[in-house]
């Protein structure tokens, strides 16, 4: 979900958070070659969310900057459990079509 601060003005900035699933697949071998004793595969819920800026450079274009983060489920491994998250920051050129915003 996103939810857009003065959309019609030329710099609106915003807010996105959502959730689902998030996949771990994991090695059948350890580093020293033996078999790995945990689950293979592993799916937890995920929720992500972050922030942005949109400044528009003309009508149907505009750049973004946004910065996201993701946190999941408890992975299991062979040291302890493990809480996973990533911040993720980049810039894009968003293109604007007629009626969508």
């Amino acid at each position: 979900m996103r939810v857009k601060f003065f959309p019609s003005s030329r710099i609106s900035p915003f807010l996105v958070a959502g959730w689902g699933l998030g996949l771990y697949e994991q090695s059948t071998t350890q580093l020293d070659g033996r078999a790995n004793p945990v689950p293979r595969e592993l799916v937890h819920g995920a929720f992500g969310f972050g922030g942005g800026v949109d400044v528009r450079v003309w009508r149907l274009l505009a750049l973004r900057g946004e910065a996201r983060d993701f946190y999941t489920g408890t992975q299991t491994t062979m040291l302890r459990p493990l809480r996973v998250g990533s911040t993720m920051w980049w810039p894009s050129v968003p293109l604007y079509f007629a009626g969508t915003e």
